[in-house]
């Protein structure tokens, strides 16, 4: 099961970005099961396990960050494109062979890639039809005292908010 997941996943590089993402689903929902089982504990199935965050880049990447302005294009990577980031982040942190990690590499770079250029690009399209104020906003915030204060562009968001979990956390 392995093998053929690993013949799946290189296969997806071959397919359009929705086809490929609809297809990183399937094989979540084929092989998901299979984390439960005794070669999954004895460490035995790495590319099941790697199917869980790929599943969750490609929910995530089907939609791309949007608004008709700057401050809706935040919200909207505020309460849902960080996940994207993040889902990126978990899939790399499997530990793979080394031909597994580059298959789930290239896999993940499908699904990735044009969701972050899409993004970028609205994001640049937004910022040139001059978003008013934005600097000034940034110079005029004043934290309460007491507080700490974190800047994390939006690539690092994800990794804002799982310092703030770990912080929370103690």
């Amino acid at each position: 099961e392995e093998r053929a997941l690993a013949t799946a996943l290189g296969e997806i590089v071959a397919l359009g970005h929705g086809a490929a993402c609809d297809r990183v689903l399937v094989l979540e929902r084929e092989h998901g099961p299979r984390r439960a089982g005794v070669w999954a504990r004895l460490g035995r199935s790495p590319l099941a396990l790697v199917t869980e965050p790929l599943a969750r880049l490609a929910q995530g990447a089907t939609a791309v960050p949007s608004g008709e302005s700057l401050d809706s294009f935040l919200r909207d990577y505020v309460e849902r494109g960080w996940r994207v980031d993040r889902a990126l982040l978990d899939v790399l942190a499997q530990p793979l062979e080394p031909a597994q990690r580059e298959i789930v590499d290239r896999a993940a770079r499908h699904l990735y890639e044009p969701w972050l250029d899409a993004g970028a690009r609205r994001l640049q399209a937004l910022v040139a039809a001059g978003p008013a104020g934005v600097r000034e906003r940034a110079a005029a915030y004043r934290a309460d005292p007491e507080t700490c204060f974190v800047f994390a562009d939006g690539l690092r968001f994800d990794l804002a908010l799982r310092l703030g979990e770990l912080l929370e956390a103690r």
